[in-house]
């Protein structure tokens, strides 16, 4: 089968269409919509070191 053939186009319009649905953006991955109602915000992130990780941590203790 050809890149160019209908079966796989249908194929990949369906993916896409099951991607909208599920409100995931090809390529992307889950969208995530930010919670920030209420007296708390989370925060999620990913730091290189101990002592980044650290240094936010102390920011965030200091607001």
């Amino acid at each position: 089968m050809d890149s160019g053939s209908p079966a796989r186009a249908d194929a990949q319009r369906r993916r896409s269409e099951l991607s909208s649905r599920a409100g995931i953006a090809e390529g992307v991955g889950p969208v995530s919509v930010p919670r920030t109602a209420g007296s708390h915000k989370v925060v999620l992130a990913t730091y290189s070191s101990y002592d980044a990780a650290q240094h936010a941590v102390d920011v965030l203790a200091r607001h």
